[in-house]
């Protein structure tokens, strides 16, 4: 006697009954799909994300006013690089903690968003320092270079910035009026030849 599976199913997380194409299947089990349907999944999985972030956050506010902000100089740029990384970038960093703020405030917790403000302000500091000490290294570096190796360096750029964007290549010999040919074998790592 053969069953015939069920084409509809109920979804554990908003209750409705839905096609059983809507729900994701299980990797173990192949023939076995999960309890809560794809857009349920999505939400809950959006919650935990920011949840996660949240909890994070709230560790990286506690770890840098606990390290007593710029008197600690070198664990706060730590802090600082690690936050940048971890939640995908500056600006990420500062809207998520912009809500995090107005969300303290909004529940009645103004210390809460004053500390919150008092380590990104020690954060954007580190930054700048940071970011100021990198630039001052460069130009000592370049100051000490003669004119070939500054030559080498410069090449060493172009190089890799065609690599990396390599239509830059292409627009720049069409501004100059010349003809740019593909290469006959487009999976060739040569980008063409350029006439000049």
């Amino acid at each position: 006697m053969s069953t015939i599976a069920p084409a509809e199913k109920i979804c554990s997380g908003c209750g409705r009954l839905l096609p059983l194409r809507l729900f994701r299947f299980r990797k173990r089990e192949l023939n076995d799909r999960h309890a809560e349907c794809g857009s349920c999944h999505n939400e809950r999985m959006k919650r935990r994300t920011a949840k996660t972030r949240q909890t994070d956050l709230n560790q990286l506010l506690m770890d840098v006013n606990r390290n007593g902000g710029l008197r600690r100089y070198r664990r706060v740029e730590a802090l600082a690089t690690a936050a940048i990384a971890r939640f995908g970038g500056l600006d990420r960093l500062v809207r998520l903690w912009r809500e995090v703020t107005e969300q303290a405030h909004d529940q009645g917790k103004p210390h809460v968003a004053v500390r919150s403000l008092e380590a990104l302000g020690h954060l954007l500091t580190v930054a700048a320092k940071s970011q100021e000490a990198a630039a001052q290294e460069t130009r000592d570096e370049l100051a000490q270079m003669s004119d070939a190796e500054l030559h080498e360096a410069e090449l060493r750029a172009v190089r890799l910035a065609i690599r990396e964007q390599p239509e830059l290549a292409v627009a720049a010999a069409l501004e100059l009026g010349w003809t740019v040919v593909p290469p006959e074998d487009c999976g060739d790592s040569q980008a063409g030849n350029v006439d000049g």
